[in-house]
């Protein structure tokens, strides 16, 4: 009896923040915060944060599946291709939500003291760690062009009343 060895190939993606209309999980969270009726102690969060859009993250798995003959073998970091830091995408995301950003300065130690009090220092430290990854890999391999533009990545988020619900109908009507 013969056996046959077959060569399996797999492609994994490895996506960080993943945001936009529908986006779940960190994100959903994050926007529950914004909506607060509050000045938020936030401005002055100024670390690189690696994020991909809900619809870039669809049409990066869609390019890695309709290219075969550029496939292979490979573990590829995904992201939106620009730099962003956690300032500017907490701007954006809440000016899209509230017409304005809410977002105030703190003095750092005042902020650790803070999240100290409410018990999240963690998450103090988390959201002030570098947290950036390198798509050139994948950008070049499969030739992807994100489908969502930096100038556009908010858009859709203040129509939405709970965006986790709507992900479906979001990348439906994006993709159509």
């Amino acid at each position: 009896c013969e056996s046959r060895l077959t060569k399996t190939e797999a492609i994994i993606l490895r996506p960080p923040l993943v945001y936009g209309p529908g986006a779940p999980g960190n994100f959903d969270k994050l926007l529950k915060i914004l909506r607060l009726p509050v000045l938020l102690p936030l401005a002055s969060l100024n670390s690189s944060r690696a994020s991909i859009h809900v619809l870039n993250l669809c049409s990066a798995i869609e390019t890695a599946l309709i290219s075969p003959q550029k496939a292979g073998t490979g573990i590829f970091e995904i992201k939106d291709p620009w730099k962003e830091t956690l300032n500017s995408f907490l701007k954006g995301a809440n000016t899209a939500i509230r017409g304005r950003a809410k977002l105030v300065p703190f003095p750092p130690e005042l902020l650790s003291l803070f999240f100290k009090v409410f018990g999240k220092s963690s998450l103090l430290q988390k959201l002030t760690l570098e947290n950036t990854i390198d798509p050139s890999d994948f950008i070049s391999h499969f030739d992807w062009t994100p489908a969502v533009s930096y100038s556009d990545r908010f858009s859709g988020l203040a129509s939405l009343d709970n965006p986790s619900q709507k992900l479906k109908k979001s990348v439906t009507n994006q993709v159509l």
